[in-house]
C-alpha cells in the first residue's frame, strides 16, 4: 500500500479544497440559539424495525419515545399526539416521560414536554430485516383513539442471541425498534446540545475500507460521519473478515473499552444517522452495562454504581479511577428512546458512585488527587440525574459543581498565579499523577471532558458564567496547542496542530508528560472544546475568529488520523481495516464530539445542508450549480406559517419577481402545495403544515421546457405534486438554470440544500 507523504506546503493545498471555508469565512455576527426552536405542530415518520423473532400477521407491542424541542408541547397538549398508519389513526397510549427542566427559571422548568412515551400495537406484513413506517403528528387535532393505560414495555422484549451477544450475557432488547428521523433527533432534544445530522451520502452499512483508505479527505465533516459509523462496527467486532480474533474488542471481559461511555457514543451515532444499527447496538450495550453495575444495597456503600468489570470485588474497589467507569448518560438515552423503565434505577447508583469515590470538584492544593476527568464525570452524572428525575439534590449538585469549576478557572481565590495562561484548571502534577509533581499543570484532553459536562449543565441553567467558562476554556485550549511534525501519524510528514498531554501554567508542555506525539489522537474532542469556546464567544457578544481557525486545524489533524488508523496491519499483509486503538478511543472521540459539525457550521463552516430563508414581502436568490439538459433537483422547504403564500422555484440568474421563475410550487393560502403550469398555479392536492419540512424533487427537461415536481417521502418514495408542467412562454428559450428563488408574499419559507 502506498503511504501518503506530505510536506507543510502541500498540507495547505490539501486543506484548501475541503476546509477553506471553515478557516477563511468571517465568523457570523450571530450564531443560532443554543436550544432549537419550538415546534408547536409537526409530524415525523418513524421506522418500525421488527427483530428476528417478530412474526408477521400478529399484533406486536411497540413502545418508543419521541422527544420535542423545548416549548413545543405542554403535557396537556399531548392529547394532540396521534399515530397514523397511512391515513388511519392507530390506538395509542401517550404520556409525558420527562419534562424540560431548568434549574433557575421557573417559567421554563417543567412547562413543556421533553420526551413523550408512546405505545401502540403494530401488525407487520414484512419481517426482519425490512421495516414499516408510522407517522407521529402533534399539534393539529386531538387524538381520537386513546389507549388508557400502558403495558409493561418489557413484556415485548427478548433475550439477545444474535450479533456478538449470547444468551449467557443476559442482554435483553425490544422486539421492535422505533427509529426516529435524524433530522429530529439531531436537534439537541436528547443529547442536550444541537448536532448536524449525517451527510446524506453516508450509507447505513459499513464502508469498504479499501475505498476509504484511497480517499485522503472528504468534504466538510463527512470523514467524521463515516469514521464514527465505521468505528462502531469495529468496536462490536464486525470488522473486515480478515481481521483475526486477536484483534477483536474484548468488551465483554475487559473494562477498558467502556471508558468514556461506549454505549452513549453509540447513541450519538444513532441520533445523527437515524439508522437501526447504532441504535440497536447502543441499547444492547447499555443493557449489558447496566447489568454489570453494583446495585443499591451492595456493601460497602461506595461500591454502588461502580462497574463490575473494573471492580469485580466491591470490597477492593473505590476511588476516582473506579467511578470514572460509571455513566448515567447511556441509561437516560435508553429509557427515553425505548420507553424502558428498568434502566432508570441505575441512574442514582451512578451519581452515588461519583459522590462517594471522586475527589471534590472544588480543587485545593491540599488534595491528594484531582483531575479534570474524574470531576467532569461527577458533574455529568449529577446533571443527567437531574434531567431524568428532577430531584433537588441533583440540581443543587449540578449548580454547585459547575460553580466550583468557574471558581477554579478564576484563580481559586488567589491560589493560582496571576501570570498563568487563562482558562485552564491548574493543579499539581502530583495530584494528577502525570507531569512534574511540584508544578501546576492542566490537561488539554481532560479539559475537553470538563467542557462537555459544562455545556450539558448550560442546557439546564443558561448561565452566563458557564458560557464564559466554556469560552475561556476554548481559548486556553487553542493557546496551548502544539504545532510540529513529531506526531504519531507517519502518513503525514508535515507539522500538525494537536494537543499536548499536560501543560504548565505558563502554557508550555510539561517537561515529563507534555511531548507525547500520540496525544494527537485526542484532536477531535479538543476541537469540540475549542469550537464550543468559539460558539459561546459569539453567543456572549465577544467573537473570537481565531478559535474557529484552531478548531479547523485540529479537525484536519483528526482527518489525517482517520486514514492513519485505516491502514495498520491488523488483517494479514497490512490490508485496510477500520482500527480503533486503544478501544476506549471510540468513547473519547465520538461521545463528546457529536456537535462539532453543527457548531462549526454556526461559525461559518460548510458542514451540511445550506439553508436560506425569506420572510413576508421578500425575494431570496440562492445561487446553485448550473443545470442544463435533463436534471433532477432536490430541495427541502419548510413553510413558516399555515395558509401562507410563498413560492420556491428555479430560474436563470437572480430574480426580483415571480414571473422570472421557470418552474416552481407555491405553499398557498388553501394549505396546499400548488404547482405552477405556465404562468398560473394549479390547485394542489398535497397539504403542508407550518414548521414541517417537505422534500421537493424537480425533474426538469430544458429541451422541452417542461417539468414535474414530487414530494419525496421515506425510502425515497415520490408522490406527484404536478407532472408534465410547462415553463411560462417567455422562458421557453432557457438553456440553463442556476438560481433557486424564494418569493414570499405572506408567511416565511426556508430552503435547505445539501442532503
Amino acid at each position: 500500500m502506498n503511504k501518503r507523504r506530505s510536506t507543510h506546503p502541500i498540507r495547505i493545498l490539501l486543506i484548501l479544497p475541503i476546509l477553506l471555508i471553515l478557516s477563511t469565512l468571517p465568523v457570523r455576527a450571530e450564531v443560532a440559539a443554543f436550544h432549537a426552536p419550538a415546534e408547536t405542530a409537526g409530524s415525523i415518520v418513524v421506522k418500525l424495525h421488527p427483530t428476528e423473532n417478530v412474526r408477521t400477521g400478529v399484533a406486536t407491542l411497540v413502545t418508543f419515545g419521541v422527544p420535542f424541542t423545548r416549548g413545543s408541547l405542554t403535557a396537556a397538549q399531548l392529547s394532540t399526539v396521534r399515530v397514523l398508519d397511512g391515513n388511519t389513526e392507530v390506538p395509542a397510549f401517550v404520556e409525558q416521560r420527562t419534562p424540560w427542566r431548568h434549574a433557575t427559571d421557573a417559567s421554563v422548568d417543567g412547562r413543556s414536554v421533553r420526551v413523550a412515551r408512546i405505545q401502540i400495537r403494530h401488525t407487520f406484513a414484512t419481517a426482519f430485516p425490512n421495516f414499516e413506517t408510522v407517522t407521529v403528528e402533534w399539534g393539529s387535532r386531538a387524538r381520537t383513539r386513546n389507549v388508557a393505560s400502558i403495558v409493561n414495555p418489557r413484556s415485548a422484549w427478548h433475550l439477545v442471541t444474535t450479533g456478538s451477544f449470547e444468551a449467557a450475557d443476559n442482554v435483553l432488547e425490544p422486539d421492535v425498534y422505533a427509529v426516529l428521523p435524524k433530522e429530529h433527533t439531531s436537534k439537541g432534544v436528547l443529547r442536550a446540545a444541537r448536532m448536524a445530522e449525517f451527510d446524506g451520502a453516508v450509507a447505513e452499512g459499513r464502508d469498504d475500507p479499501e475505498i476509504l483508505d484511497a480517499t485522503e479527505h472528504y468534504d466538510g465533516f463527512v470523514e467524521l460521519d463515516r469514521a464514527s459509523k465505521n468505528n462502531l462496527f469495529t468496536v462490536v467486532n464486525e470488522d473486515d473478515p480478515r481481521v483475526t480474533d486477536e484483534f477483536d474488542c474484548p468488551y465483554k471481559a475487559d473494562f477498558e473499552p467502556w471508558l468514556y461511555d461506549r454505549a452513549a457514543a453509540m447513541f450519538v451515532v444513532a441520533m445523527r444517522s437515524g439508522t437501526l444499527k447504532p441504535l440497536r447496538e447502543a441499547v444492547r450495550n447499555t443493557q449489558f452495562y447496566k447489568d454489570r453495575l453494583w446495585p443499591a444495597g451492595t456493601a460497602p456503600e461506595n461500591a454502588v454504581g461502580l462497574f463490575k468489570l473494573k471492580d469485580p470485588d466491591p470490597f477492593g474497589s473505590g476511588g476516582g479511577n473506579s467511578a470514572m467507569y460509571s455513566y448515567a448518560e447511556c441509561l437516560a438515552y435508553d429509557a427515553w428512546l425505548t420507553g424502558d423503565d428498568a434502566v432508570l434505577e441505575a441512574i442514582p447508583w451512578v451519581a452515588s458512585a461519583h459522590e462517594l469515590n471522586d475527589e471534590p470538584t472544588r480543587w485545593s492544593p491540599a488534595l491528594s488527587g484531582w483531575t479534570e476527568r474524574h470531576t467532569a464525570f461527577r458533574l455529568l452524572a449529577n446533571t443527567v440525574a437531574y434531567e431524568v428525575t428532577g430531584e433537588t439534590v441533583y440540581r443543587d449538585r449540578m449548580l454547585a459543581q459547575s460553580a466550583d469549576f468557574i471558581w477554579h478557572q478564576n484563580g481559586a481565590d488567589g491560589q493560582l498565579p496571576a501570570s498563568r495562561v487563562d482558562g485552564g484548571l491548574y493543579h499539581f502534577g502530583a495530584q494528577h499523577g502525570d507531569g512534574e509533581e511540584d508544578e501546576l499543570v492542566a490537561s488539554t484532553w481532560m479539559t475537553a471532558l470538563t467542557v462537555d459536562a459544562m455545556v450539558r449543565a448550560y442546557a439546564f441553567t443558561e448561565s452566563p458564567e458557564i458560557a464564559g467558562f466554556v469560552r475561556r476554556a476554548g481559548r486556553w485550549e487553542a493557546t496551548v496547542l502544539k504545532n510540529d511534525a513529531d506526531h504519531l501519524y507517519d502518513t503525514f510528514d508535515g507539522p500538525l496542530r494537536y494537543p499536548a498531554y499536560m501543560v504548565r501554567a505558563d502554557g508550555t508542555p510539561d517537561r515529563f508528560d507534555g511531548g507525547e506525539g500520540d496525544v494527537i489522537d485526542h484532536s477531535l474532542e479538543v476541537a469540540m472544546a475549542v469550537a464550543w469556546g468559539a460558539y459561546f464567544a459569539d453567543l456572549t457578544g465577544a467573537p473570537d475568529p481565531a478559535l474557529a481557525d484552531a478548531a479547523t486545524d485540529l479537525y484536519f489533524a483528526y482527518d489525517i488520523g482517520v486514514n492513519y488508523w485505516t491502514r495498520p496491519a491488523a488483517p494479514p499483509l497490512g490490508l485496510p481495516a477500520f482500527r480503533v486503538s486503544p478501544w476506549r478511543k471510540f468513547g473519547w472521540e465520538h461521545r463528546p464530539a457529536g456537535s462539532l459539525s453543527w457548531v462549526m457550521g454556526q461559525l461559518g463552516g460548510d458542514t451540511g445542508p445550506d439553508c436560506e430563508s425569506a420572510g413576508a414581502g421578500a425575494v431570496r436568490n440562492i445561487p446553485v450549480a448550473a443545470e442544463t439538459g435533463s436534471f433532477t433537483f432536490d430541495v427541502t422547504v419548510t413553510p413558516g406559517a399555515a395558509g401562507m403564500d410563498g413560492t420556491v422555484g428555479l430560474a436563470s440568474g437572480p430574480q426580483t419577481k415571480l414571473r422570472g421563475l421557470a418552474c416552481g410550487v407555491r405553499f398557498g393560502p388553501a394549505g396546499t402545495i400548488d404547482p405552477r403550469n405556465g404562468k398560473k398555479f394549479v390547485a394542489g392536492t398535497a397539504s403542508y403544515q407550518a414548521g414541517v419540512p417537505s422534500v421537493l424533487r424537480f425533474r426538469v427537461d430544458l429541451a422541452t421546457h417542461r417539468y414535474s415536481v414530487f414530494n419525496v417521502g421515506p425510502g425515497d418514495a415520490e408522490t406527484p405534486i404536478g407532472t408534465d408542467l410547462a415553463f411560462p412562454k417567455k422562458l421557453r428559450r432557457l438553456t440553463s438554470v442556476d438560481t433557486l428563488v424564494l418569493v414570499v408574499d405572506t408567511g416565511a419559507l426556508e430552503a435547505c440544500r445539501g442532503e
